[in-house]
């Protein structure tokens, strides 16, 4: 499972006190993006707020994830035995799911950039992003 991946990832790069490098999760390096108070309709289509929405989102599920096994691990269970308790749990896929639709928008962000200037350009929205993120997982 991909959540079982970036957590043993994160993990790691944790106790190693190294950057975080697995599965393009490099946004974890960084600082937490901010949501600006005042969102406006402009600043809503912008891709820089659309990544730092799905990064934030990715981020938390992560976060969320780590700190259940740490705390399990505290009360006495192994690693192994906490990840797969917590991999039957909705936060274990939807961390797969976050980190799947981050990649896709990185994806999109990353073919936009090779598009010549002058010609159509995608513009993909949060509301795009999450239709052709539906129709691939529920086809």
């Amino acid at each position: 499972m991909v959540s079982k991946a970036l957590l043993a990832e994160f993990i790691t790069a944790k106790k190693r006190s190294k950057p975080f490098k697995a599965l393009g999760s490099e946004h974890m390096n960084k600082p937490c993006p901010v949501i600006p108070s005042n969102l406006t309709s402009s600043a809503l289509q912008s891709l820089e707020f659309q990544m730092d929405a799905f990064c934030l989102r990715e981020r938390d599920l992560l976060n969320r994830f780590a700190m259940e096994v740490s705390q399990r691990q505290k009360q006495g269970e192994s690693k192994e035995y906490s990840v797969l308790l917590f991999q039957s749990y909705q936060p274990a896929e939807d961390l797969g799911r976050a980190f799947s639709d981050r990649s896709i928008l990185q994806t999109f962000i990353d073919v936009e950039a090779t598009v010549p200037v002058g010609s159509l350009k995608l513009r993909v929205t949060v509301t795009d992003l999450v239709k052709i993120c539906l129709c691939h997982l529920y086809g």
